[in-house]
């Protein structure tokens, strides 16, 4: 039974990277698999399940003599690790070369966890020479040229912008929708209740979501500093901060000078003193935290700007345990559509869960929605979940 599940499997792989074939599989009379060369989206449903693979997003890119083709996880499906993640070259399945991998958590930067992988299956065409194997015992191992990388990354982005997980460029001309989008792509939320002062629940169209709103409030106030610094630069500050500098760290004033230069303008100031004249506007109200917050551009800790301004963004931002008004959930949540990314905080934590009616549907074992005009079919329980014992019998 274990060999046969094992096969099972591995056909299942192998159809993701050949979904035209027919296959059938037989072991002791019966048919463990069954595949009628029905396309990929048919091959992923064996190999995910139709659920998941309903919210795959088609990849599909042509140029330079390479060609991607693939399913892809969009924001609400991740992982931990790459093992449902799978790569094929020229129709060979292969490991995940480390810069490739690294171009695919890129492309997903800010659609997903820190840490976190999409789920699916990409199929990658290219010319002999963009790639070479590597003479490992399964011949799995490969490596590819950069050009491929790119390739890859742009084929990403270009899916993300057509479901409007990424911002498009910008149109030649002024459109006037009747109803713009937001930034995001995703849908007005209407306010529905707050849970345990944590977690606000809105809803929009067929699908209720549970929104963090620490982490919501986090992207909120980064992508205002990030704004306000674009178009406002430093302003002087009310009154010079005096800073009093360790040894160590008089000695990385000029080598770490790209990093406090983004936030401060300064003045030497005697020995192990420097003045600080002018800081981001946001941060004026912060006159006592300025030392430190410059300490920290200075040695480091806050590794870069975007870094930095992801740890600023915490301090003001609503707490968990907070309880908030309807009208202060409301603006919280009309604030995140807002966001161009407003999927993740800055530390990379998702900031809402979606939960479609279907799922829910299914989850009650119901036939249909509340507003639905038609019956659902019924679907198998998850496994998930333990089926109802039966009425006992004396």
């Amino acid at each position: 039974a274990g060999s046969e599940r094992e096969v099972a499997e591995l056909l299942r792989r192998y159809l993701l990277h050949y979904p035209w074939l027919s296959l059938a599989f037989f072991a002791e009379g019966e048919a463990r698999l069954l595949f009628p060369g029905a396309g990929l989206k048919e091959a992923a449903r064996l190999a995910f399940g139709r659920v998941l693979t309903e919210r795959f997003l088609p990849v599909e890119r042509e140029a330079g003599g390479m060609r991607l083709q693939g399913l892809l996880s969009g924001p609400q499906v991740s992982r931990t690790r790459p093992d449902l993640l799978f790569l094929a070259i020229n129709g060979r399945p292969v490991a995940w070369p480390e810069g490739l991998l690294k171009t695919v958590r890129r492309a997903y930067r800010e659609l997903l966890p820190e840490g976190h992988f999409p789920v699916g299956v990409l199929n990658l065409t290219l010319p002999l020479e963009a790639f070479r194997l590597r003479l490992d015992a399964r011949k799995e191992e490969v490596a590819v040229l950069e050009e491929v990388e790119a390739f890859v990354e742009e084929g990403l982005r270009e899916a993300f912008q057509r479901h409007n997980l990424a911002r498009s460029l910008p149109e030649p001309r002024p459109l006037m929708p009747l109803s713009p989008p937001t930034p995001s792509g995703l849908p007005p939320l209407r306010y529905l209740g707050q849970f345990r002062g944590s977690y606000l629940l809105a809803e929009a169209g067929d699908t209720l979501y549970l929104v963090d709103q620490h982490a919501a409030h986090e992207r909120v106030l980064y992508e205002e500093f990030q704004r306000r610094l674009k178009e406002e630069g430093l302003r002087e500050l009310p009154y010079p901060v005096l800073v009093e500098l360790s040894p160590a760290e008089e000695a990385l004033l000029p080598e770490r000078q790209e990093a406090w230069a983004s936030l401060f303008a300064l003045e030497a100031f005697g020995p192990g003193r420097v003045r600080l004249l002018a800081a981001p506007s946001f941060l004026h109200p912060y006159p006592l935290l300025l030392p430190e917050i410059f300490r920290e551009a200075l040695r480091g800790e806050g590794k870069s700007l975007t870094e930095l301004l992801a740890r600023l963004a915490c301090l003001p931002a609503v707490k968990a345990g907070h309880p908030l008004s309807r009208a202060e959930g409301q603006a919280l949540l009309d604030a995140l559509l807002r966001c161009q990314t407003p999927w993740v905080c800055p530390h990379g934590r998702p900031t809402l869960l979606a939960l479609k009616e279907e799922d829910l549907i299914r989850r009650f074992g119901r036939r249909s929605g509340a507003r639905a005009g038609e019956e659902a079919r019924p679907r198998r329980q998850e496994d998930s979940f333990p089926e109802a014992p039966g009425p006992q019998r004396g």
